[in-house]
Order: structure tokens, then C-alpha cells, then sequence
């Protein structure tokens, strides 16, 4: 059970993601990877809860909707890492200036700490 909980680390890095660089991405007037981005991480976060309160709960007779929800939950995950990768982060390198990053840095400390 621990180990699906560290899932849970996901919340913070969409939250990052959401309040340190969409921001900046709309600004530049790039409103529609961040939105829909958005939306999936929502999907992500409600599915990674369900999970994890399926699992507290877990019997065998609830193995293959279980399985079937983890299967969905990591598939899901993968995705988003393929589109942050592959989407979001060259637009993001292509738009965003040094100074723009280096706030985003700082952002990021002050969130850590």
C-alpha cells in the first residue's frame, strides 16, 4: 500500500505544473495544451484517490475492477508524461525567456520549502 501512495507525489507535480508554468504559457496566449493538460491531471488525481480507497478496502472479489483501475490509473499516467515531454516542454522551452524560468525556479523553492 505504501508504494501506490507515493503516487500520490503526482498531485504536487501537477500542481507545480499548473500554478508555476501554465501561467506563463498564457500569457503568451497558449491556452489549449494547458487547459486540456489541466483536466487530465484533474482525471489523474480523482482516479489515483479511488484507487487508493479501492485498495484500503481491497477483497478478492474486487481483484479484476481493481486491476482493471490500476491498469487505467498507470496508462493514463504514461500518457501525460509522453504529452509533458513531447508537447509541453518544447512549447514551453520554445516560448518561455531565461528570466521567465528562473522565476519559475524560485516559484518552485518557495512551494518546497
Amino acid at each position: 500500500m505504501g508504494s501506490i501512495n507515493l503516487l500520490m507525489d503526482i498531485d504536487k507535480h501537477y500542481s507545480r505544473k499548473e500554478n508555476l508554468l501554465f501561467p506563463y504559457l498564457e500569457k503568451y496566449g497558449i491556452t489549449g495544451p494547458p487547459s486540456v493538460m489541466w483536466g487530465v491531471d484533474d482525471e489523474i488525481r480523482e482516479l489515483l484517490k479511488s484507487t487508493i480507497r479501492d485498495l484500503k478496502e481491497y477483497n478478492e472479489s474486487k481483484k479484476g475492477a481493481v486491476e482493471d483501475k490500476l491498469n487505467k490509473l498507470i496508462n493514463k499516467i504514461i500518457e501525460m508524461i509522453f504529452k509533458e515531454e513531447n508537447i509541453l516542454l518544447p512549447m514551453a522551452l520554445d516560448t518561455l525567456t531565461e528570466d521567465e524560468w528562473v522565476n519559475i525556479l524560485e516559484g518552485e523553492k518557495r512551494l518546497m520549502s
